[in-house]
């Protein structure tokens, strides 16, 4: 039996964490690489936070952040 394939870009990444963990996922000039298992971690952190405030899939979120890793995550956990 094989895995489903991921259906969201968050899916995405926490199936990337677990397969390519410590593997670089995102590099940004003067920044260390963000592993596949940090960003997987930041995305999950960031979307409980969401969803314990009451922010779901149905609501519209914005993101200002300058470019870099944190603004790619918090994209990827919205």
């Amino acid at each position: 039996m094989t895995d489903a394939p991921a259906q969201t870009v968050w899916q995405l990444i926490q199936d990337s964490a677990r397969r390519h963990g410590d593997a670089p996922a995102l590099l940004a000039p003067g920044r260390a690489p963000l592993s596949y298992a940090a960003l997987g971690r930041q995305t999950a952190r960031l979307a409980g936070r969401l969803l314990a405030a009451g922010i779901g899939p149905e609501h519209r979120v914005a993101v200002v952040l300058p470019n870099g890793q944190d603004m790619a995550a918090a994209f990827a956990a919205i």
